[in-house]
């Protein structure tokens, strides 16, 4: 990966190879709880980077151009969320205005701040982007090697007001960003590892080796290091030009 200048895959594999032996599995690769400390990645994953493959900028383009954020699904999980109080809410009018101003408006949702755990409670939609290299090894890239097959997940900002069933709802800005687990875990339904491509020094003689998941997780036996980690990129955010509003539910 350093002949080829893919720093970012680079520096994920050291992370790894340099930690002590942690496995996720289970819903802890979805974010979900862990089997062990939870270790997470927040500095090597940019999204400016990450849209500057084609592949990952359309995907991203998606997200906006078939509102992603105001689909069925999008709806049933802010519907959800608001009616459990689990996003941010604060008040736009002042308790004693509410008295002649009737229904109580709020400001939902934004930035979840340094603490990236909280995005696994705020996001409303994912959209999957699906590297080329899982069939054809000669596409790979530096984004297969940072990140491979990854998620597009999809925050929302606005406001609301209560209904006697729902809210009205009005977002004006939406932030996307990566979460992914670094880890070798195979499909056990899978009838092989998953290949990592055949690898070879640089400058050696020796017979290229073929490596797959297999071989990351047998070294983890054997020398008790090697960390499986979540990464989260920074949140990319775009003010929409008009505002998207709707009645949930």
């Amino acid at each position: 990966m350093h002949q080829k200048a893919w720093l970012q895959g680079e520096a994920l594999q050291q992370k790894w190879f340099g930690s002590p032996a942690n496995e996720l599995v289970g819903q802890a690769k979805d974010g979900i709880g862990t089997t062990g400390d939870l270790a997470i990645d927040t500095t090597t994953i940019a999204m400016q980077w990450v849209l500057s493959y084609t592949r990952a900028k359309a995907v991203y383009d998606e997200i906006f151009s078939q509102q992603l954020y105001k689909n069925k699904a999008a709806r049933d999980r802010l519907h959800a969320l608001l009616a459990a109080n689990q996003l941010r809410r604060v008040l736009i009018q002042q308790p004693f205005a509410l008295l002649s101003q009737g229904t109580p408006r709020f400001k939902f949702g934004g930035d979840p701040g340094q603490n990236v755990r909280l995005r696994e409670r705020m996001y409303v939609n994912s959209r999957p982007c699906i590297d080329p290299a899982t069939h054809n090894p000669l596409k790979a890239d530096a984004l297969t090697a940072a990140l491979a097959n990854f998620n597009f997940f999809v925050l929302v900002e606005g406001e609301a007001a209560p209904t006697g069933k729902g809210f009205d709802v009005s977002i004006s800005s939406v932030g996307v960003y990566v979460r992914d687990s670094f880890d070798f875990e195979d499909d056990p339904s899978a009838r092989m590892s998953q290949p990592l491509g055949v690898w070879k020094l640089p400058g050696w003689t020796s017979r290229p080796h073929y490596v797959s998941n297999a071989d990351y997780r047998a070294y983890r036996n054997d020398t008790h290091m090697g960390a499986d980690f979540l990464i989260y990129s920074d949140i990319m955010w775009t003010k929409l030009f008009s505002p998207v509003s709707f009645t949930l539910p």
